[in-house]
């Protein structure tokens, strides 16, 4: 009975197309499991940005303050050389 089974085409191409399905979905997998990953390493790059930038703003901050302490003291030069020229002991 066994020698002369033979399966329908019908459930030839059905177990043809869960081949096909089954193929999809490894496929589909790798690519989801893939663009895991690719987020994860942009996450990672974000974070990175994120300490340079943050790096970046502290640098710009002790511009400023350098620049300020700069300023203060041009600023109290220039009233020590009015006060100078004032009293006329600045030069001749």
């Amino acid at each position: 009975m066994l020698n002369n089974f033979r399966p329908a085409p019908l459930y030839l191409a059905t177990f043809a197309l869960s081949l096909v399905a089954f193929g999809h979905s490894v496929v589909t997998f790798g690519c989801a499991l893939a663009a895991f990953a690719h987020s994860l390493v942009a996450f990672v790059h974000s974070l990175v940005a994120l300490r340079c930038s943050l790096v970046a703003l502290g640098c710009s901050l002790v511009a400023l303050g350098y620049s300020l302490v700069t300023f203060g003291c041009s600023a109290v030069a220039f009233g020590r050389s009015l006060i100078a020229g004032c009293a006329g002991v600045a030069g001749p």
